[in-house]
């Protein structure tokens, strides 16, 4: 399926679109299994008051048809760099746009922001087993991440 869409910074007026899709993630992982969602308009809201240069980066890819498709996001850690690294924190594309150009658009577009930040590397995890995080993991592999302990890593720099 062939779609049109704009991938762009997440913004604190987008809660109403990314909180739905925030819910879908969290009810098709292996944490509704055993625990309750509890990301709401508040948490939503401090995230978007960090400074997206220094910790966070949410991007968001909408349809020309203004149907919300995915989002993706990273924090950057600054822990034991000089220069941060960036590990995915959420990374769902609905289920109707999957076999799209937009889950490989909204990684590559993120990996591009974080070349921006001057991060080292950007890792990708899933700890849900579901076959749709599978599938993420191969993407990212096919993108150039490899293979570390626990999981996948691209050098930025």
């Amino acid at each position: 399926m062939s779609v049109n869409f704009n991938i762009r910074l997440v913004r604190r007026e987008d809660a109403d679109k990314v909180l739905p899709l925030c819910r879908e993630m969290f009810e098709e992982s292996d944490f509704a299994k055993t625990t309750e969602f509890a990301f709401d308009r508040s948490r939503f809201e401090q995230l978007m008051e960090i400074n997206p240069s220094d910790l966070y980066i949410a991007l968001l890819a909408e349809t020309e048809d203004g149907d919300v498709a995915g989002y993706i996001t990273v924090a950057l850690n600054y822990i034991y760099t000089k220069q941060p690294w960036a590990v995915l924190e959420c990374f769902y594309v609905t289920p109707k746009f999957r076999k799209t150009a937009i889950p490989r658009t909204l990684a590559k577009k993120m990996t591009r922001a974080l070349k921006s930040t001057g991060a080292v590397a950007f890792f990708a995890n899933s700890i849900s087993g579901t076959s749709a995080s599978r599938t993420m993991l191969n993407m990212f592999r096919k993108l150039g991440f490899e293979e570390t302990n626990s999981s996948l890593k691209i050098d930025l720099v």
